[in-house]
């Protein structure tokens, strides 16, 4: 493999890693950037190692996982999730901006009775959109293993929204997640 075949897999995932880092990083943009660039530098001195017939999603997730897992280690940084700003911009029709910024909030509230393993694993699934086999790799879980947490993370979160928020359907979380993940 040669420089243009990392430079394609840069471009096709330069953003999907840097949304990945941006939420799990508290929405720090300086923060996510730098952590961006590294872990392609990282993946560039192992770009001989990356082998074709494996998924190069999987491959670059697992490194961007592992070093952000490195990153915290080190720094022994905390992310305040109840101090994260909304995601939902204005597009001019407040009453509409409004009701989002709500759901927003209650998303928020929902998910904080998931733990930082299921959050992390429900960005990749619904945010990232990751097949359940990547995210297995990159959590070093089996694939079964990553079903029942999400499946049980899912079941934490609807029962949580049947106490406290009986207007929000679960239909409306699973989308929410999917389009404005807010960590």
């Amino acid at each position: 493999m040669d420089s243009s075949d990392f430079e394609r897999y840069y471009n096709e995932f330069r953003d999907k890693i840097y949304s990945y880092l941006y939420y799990r990083c508290g929405r720090n943009k300086a923060l996510a950037e730098d952590l961006t660039s590294e872990v392609f530098m990282k993946a560039l001195e192992k770009f001989h190692t990356y082998k074709r017939d494996k998924s190069f999603k999987s491959w670059i997730f697992t490194i961007a996982h592992n070093h952000l897992v490195d990153h915290y280690r080190s720094s022994r940084t905390t992310v305040d999730l109840d101090r994260l700003e909304n995601l939902i911009v204005s597009d001019g029709d407040v009453k509409s901006t409004l009701m989002k910024r709500i759901a927003a909030e209650q998303v928020r509230e929902l998910l904080k009775h998931v733990n930082d393993e299921e959050r992390e694993i429900l960005l990749m699934r619904y945010h990232i959109e990751l097949p359940m086999k990547d995210i297995a790799d990159i959590v070093d879980r089996s694939e079964g293993n990553v079903r029942v947490i999400i499946h049980r993370a899912l079941a934490k979160l609807q029962k949580q929204y049947s106490i406290t928020f009986a207007c929000l359907s679960m239909a409306y979380i699973l989308a929410f997640l999917t389009h404005f993940f807010p960590l």
